[in-house]
């Protein structure tokens, strides 16, 4: 689980995004779902890297003024 300044949420939806990407694999076996599902997750582990980007970049700015 990702635990960074208050965003806990975002790391639970990313381990609920693997998992069912696990799930859909054995269950199902269709690529087409599996490559759908690998995206997603790609995209969602992106958005949460330039939002972690941004949120050190602001403690930084912060450490920096004092």
């Amino acid at each position: 689980m990702i635990s960074v300044t208050g965003r806990n949420k975002e790391g639970m939806e990313a381990s609920r995004t693997v998992i069912f990407l696990l799930q859909s694999w054995t269950a199902v076996g269709s690529s087409a779902v599996l490559w759908k599902e690998l995206l997603c997750l790609i995209g969602h582990a992106l958005q949460f890297l330039i939002r972690l980007q941004d949120q050190l970049d602001l403690l930084n700015y912060r450490c920096l003024e004092n």
